[in-house]
């Protein structure tokens, strides 16, 4: 009625008036419309739910914040307002689904989950190497007000470390989660200024320290609280902290599970007033490229009552091995070995590395040029009369082709040497096998002990034999068989022996397609009647070589077959 008496309706006449009343209809209308679908939204089973219930369910719809450096939250957010009214009032009050902010979303959206989150506590996350909206300097602008809100900081950055300065006057007493990665331009690197996070403040309720390429102070004062979990630090070239810091952090972090080391230059301390650690709740524990000497001195000094995942790998020269090969490591090794739960005991060895495992996750490796000198200390260790741990072997010796011709006749002696083996695995390139053939030769001939007659026969218990790789093992392989079993061979004379060595029950071959030649039918069936004569089988891929159909191709790929892994 009122917009039909009002004098702008007079005045234009009753056409004007018409669609007044037209568009006064169309609101009314409109409003109704709305109203009656939050009635029926309201009857719905979902509208029904308790209101925690609901907002429990969208916060399951967002990304979770370890993928904030690559999902961005506002498009996940941005679907639960855009729904109906209800849902755009519940989201845009409910503070617990704005805390995550992420370099990911836009400037916007970071002013708005900073205003929104309010009182809660923040995840706040910036990752260089995917794209963001906002720089390093304009992010943290952006929530540097907030900081004592923060309660994970997650910043993976490439610039230079002064853009990082403001860290040392940040105020986070609230911090559980420290995340820094800084990875700069290899050719502008120069050692960074040490940073001293948060002036040094106490930070009680810290758990988890990932620490990448970033030179601290260390003030032990900050891990007070007694809280921390999780420390990881990697690939700090300069201002590394020495064993006594770190062996003051464990001491001071009770409830720690998790201590990684990667290509830290630990700084050694005097030997004589290092202590000896035990830390209960410690149940990962890795150096990896950490100095011998540092190596030996953590070793030595922290001895966790069990620790199921407990590995060492360092990369030495000659030089360092006869320090390096310590009884300190022995006792490591041990340690490692006796949590393998009656599981065997795995040795990998390649021109590259030799590596010593339990069957779980644990492991002790070494590297570069001492990898030979690697394999005979683990074969002196697992021979020691003071190593407890004792058992069945597997060695999976890789590619003996890529050692210097000088050195396969060590590396061949130093994988007979190893005690207990139960399985062997050799895996020989097809165009260059003939280090590989030189392995199997040796396992033909067996050592002369004593008295005429008496002979120590090379892996005296092996069961289990998998090749891989070409076609010219199996033949040769097919000569030791009957070298071993007592029979005339190619290899040379016949072995009149005191006793033979048991005969092996399981042989896997494994092709490497693409080699010259395929193997023959032939050679497998030869193969299958050794092994079937001592009451074994042979495997063709992952199938019963007795049992493969006689009218079927055997040297084509085939996916299903293989799928346990071609070599």
């Amino acid at each position: 009625n009122t917009s039909l008496t009002s004098p702008e309706a007079n005045e234009d006449g009753p056409e004007a008036a018409s669609q007044i009343v037209k568009k006064a209809i169309a609101d009314e209308a409109d409003n109704m419309e709305i109203l009656l679908k939050r009635q029926h939204n309201a009857c719905l089973p979902i509208s029904r739910l308790p209101m925690e219930l609901l907002i429990a369910i969208f916060g399951s719809t967002l990304p979770p914040v370890e993928d904030a450096w690559q999902m961005p939250h506002a498009p996940s957010i941005n679907s639960l307002i855009s729904v109906c009214h209800t849902w755009r009032k519940t989201t845009l009050g409910t503070p617990a689904l704005w805390t995550v902010v992420s370099s990911r979303d836009s400037f916007s959206h970071v002013e708005r989950a900073l205003l929104l989150s309010n009182p809660m506590p923040l995840d706040v996350v910036y990752h260089c190497r995917r794209p963001t909206n906002l720089d390093l300097t304009s992010f943290f602008e952006a929530v540097s007000q907030t900081s004592p809100r923060w309660r994970r900081l997650d910043i993976t950055h490439n610039g230079t470390p002064e853009e990082l300065e403001w860290m040392e006057e940040a105020s986070i007493s609230m911090l559980e989660n420290l995340y820094l990665e800084f990875d700069p331009d290899e050719d502008d690197w120069s050692p960074p200024r040490p940073l001293n996070l948060f002036e040094g403040s106490p930070l009680p309720k810290l758990q988890m320290v990932t620490l990448i390429g970033i030179p601290l102070v260390w003030e032990l004062g900050q891990l007070a609280g007694g809280r921390l979990r999780h420390l990881e630090l990697g690939q700090i070239r300069s201002d590394a902290p020495s064993v006594p810091q770190i062996l003051d952090i464990i001491r001071l972090s009770p409830l720690l599970t998790t201590f990684s080391l990667h290509r830290v230059p630990v700084i050694t301390g005097n030997s004589a007033v290092l202590p000896t650690l035990r830390p209960q709740a410690l149940r990962e524990f890795s150096l990896a490229e950490v100095p011998s000497a540092s190596t030996s001195q953590l070793l030595l000094c922290i001895r966790p009552p069990q620790c199921p995942l407990f590995t060492v790998r360092n990369t030495i020269i000659q030089e360092e091995a006869t320090d390096f090969f310590s009884p300190v490591l022995e006792s490591a090794l041990q340690t490692m070995l006796r949590d393998r739960k009656g599981k065997r005991i795995y040795i990998v060895f390649t021109s590259l590395s030799t590596m010593v495992s339990n069957g779980h996750y644990s492991h002790l490796q070494i590297n570069g040029e001492a990898a030979i000198a690697g394999l005979e200390w683990v074969g002196r260790c697992l021979e020691s009369q003071t190593l407890a741990i004792r058992g069945e072997v597997h060695v999976d010796v890789q590619y003996l082709e890529d050692f210097s011709p000088d050195d396969v006749p060590r590396a061949i002696q130093a994988v007979r040497s190893i005690p207990n083996v139960l399985e062997l695995t050799l895996q020989a390139n097809p165009d260059d096998w003939h280090n590989g053939a030189s392995l199997l030769r040796s396992l033909a001939l067996p050592h002369v002990e004593g008295s005429p007659g008496e002979h120590e026969w090379p892996f005296p218990q092996l069961q289990l034999v998998t090749l891989g790789g070409t076609y010219s093992l199996i033949s040769i392989f097919i000569q030791v068989l009957r070298a071993r079993l007592g029979l005339e061979s190619t290899l040379g004379l016949q072995v009149l022996a005191s006793s033979y060595p048991p005969p092996i029950k399981v042989v896997r071959v494994r092709p490497y397609f693409g080699a010259h030649r395929s193997f023959s039918r032939s050679e497998l069936d030869e193969l299958q009647d050794i092994i079937g004569a001592g009451g074994g089988n042979v495997y063709w891929r992952s199938r019963l070589w007795k049992d493969w159909p006689k009218d079927q191709p055997h040297d084509q790929p085939d996916p299903v077959l293989d799928r346990f892994g071609v070599i």
